[in-house]
């Protein structure tokens, strides 16, 4: 094999992303995975095992301030110095090819600018569609300027496909927004996201970890994971309002930022109890934090739906655990969860159903039993890495070897 030296950029650290790079160093690439150490969002296992191959190194990356999602002219800056260091990142490797996913947009134009100069391949991995997400926030603080701004994105977004080597996309939804674009279609794989099955394992609800939370007794309706614009945390404090009287029942949500803040406030205000709110954990801990977990939650607002696919249910899946989700039913997330038949989804418009599903499953255990089984079989037949790594390693041979 030639000794290809492949880029792996992953903004967020998610855990998929580093099996990825994982996968290949192992087949013998000199692989760099990067990542953003200065985003508030959960992670997986960035440090490296004594299992992992020489070739593969991971470096963080760190700013000067955390980074600010919700400060346009700060994160502009913010975006821009990101940019910058990943630069100087590929500067000091001299990648032949780059794996770039989550990236905010103006970060990713730096990087791709360094690719073309450098001739060096672009993988643009498309994680979401992030113009999309820009345009509808800034449009329901200040119209005008949100279809101004949210265009300049919408426009630099589509440049970056355009001047890709290949665009991965996690949807066929997202593949269909692309070459309405103008980007070819030969150069568009659909590669579905994952959850790295091998560090997942299935472990007994009576814990270390519930056991150091109290919550090995207790029926524990799960949310784990970001909690910000694209969710609606009000639902989590209306299931809480609606089961307070059961007192075996608790509301465990492991997040920080807005959506957290807002909960514990929430959970202030209404003497809430049943709420337990704790910080991100970390990803060794991820197994035993969902074996507490008897169902497991995900919310997505409806305008998400279109431009969003929330990687945890791939996670919860790995559990073993029946899914509520409220979220939009043409979501990605949801056609995998109904059509495995591991869990219910619901409008994120009605709580009423969503609260209902929940206790449904909190009170039928043959239905919980049997939604759970069937989300770990999904998980054992769709995530093989060996399968999904070769995918991308046909990627990377076809434009390559142009």
């Amino acid at each position: 094999m030639e000794d290809y030296r492949i880029l792996v950029n992953d903004y967020a650290g998610h855990p998929f992303q580093i099996e990825l790079s994982r996968w290949l160093a192992k087949q013998g690439y000199q692989v760099l995975h990067v990542f953003c150490d200065s985003v508030q969002t959960p992670r997986g296992l960035l440090k490296k095992t004594k299992i992992d191959s020489e070739t593969l190194d991971i470096q963080a990356i760190s700013l000067q301030k955390n980074f600010n999602k919700y400060g346009y002219i700060s994160r502009w800056n913010q975006e821009i110095e990101l940019g910058k260091k990943l630069v100087n990142k590929a500067n000091d490797f001299i990648p032949d090819i780059i794996i770039s996913a989550n990236t905010p947009l103006r970060a990713q134009k730096e990087l791709l600018k360094y690719a073309k100069k450098n001739n060096c391949e672009f993988i643009f991995w498309l994680q979401d569609i992030l113009s999309f997400g820009i345009r509808k926030a800034l449009t329901k603080k200040i119209y005008w300027a949100g279809v101004i701004i949210g265009s300049y994105f919408e426009k630099l977004e589509k440049n970056l496909w355009a001047n890709s080597s290949h665009i991965v996309t996690i949807t066929e939804d997202f593949s269909k927004v692309v070459v309405n674009s103008g980007v070819e279609f030969n150069r568009i794989t659909t590669i579905e996201n994952w959850a790295p099955l091998n560090e997942l394992s299935l472990e007994k609800k009576n814990n270390d970890w519930s056991r150091r939370h109290r919550l090995s007794a207790n029926f524990c309706v799960l949310y784990t994971g970001t909690l910000g614009l694209k969710h609606n945390p009000k639902l989590l404090v209306e299931l809480a309002l609606a089961v307070r009287s059961r007192t075996d029942v608790n509301i465990v949500i492991t997040s920080e930022g807005l959506g957290a803040e807002y909960i514990k406030r929430e959970s202030l205000k209404y003497s809430l109890e049943n709420i337990i709110v704790l910080d991100f954990q970390p990803f060794e801990e991820m197994s035993k934090i969902l074996a507490t977990g008897d169902i497991l939650v995900t919310l997505l607002e409806p305008d998400a739906g279109l431009y969003a696919v929330p990687s945890k249910v791939l996670t919860y899946l790995c559990a073993g655990k029946p899914l509520v989700l409220a979220v939009p039913k043409e979501n990605l997330s949801a056609r995998i969860v109904l059509n495995s038949k591991s869990g219910i989804v619901v409008s994120p418009l009605n709580s009423k159903d969503f609260i209902d599903s929940v206790v449904t499953l909190l009170d039928n255990k043959k239905m919980s039993n049997e939604m759970g089984r069937n989300a770990i079989n999904y998980a054992q037949n769709n995530f093989d890495i060996n399968k999904i790594g070769k995918q991308f390693e046909e990627i990377i041979f076809k434009i390559l070897k142009k």
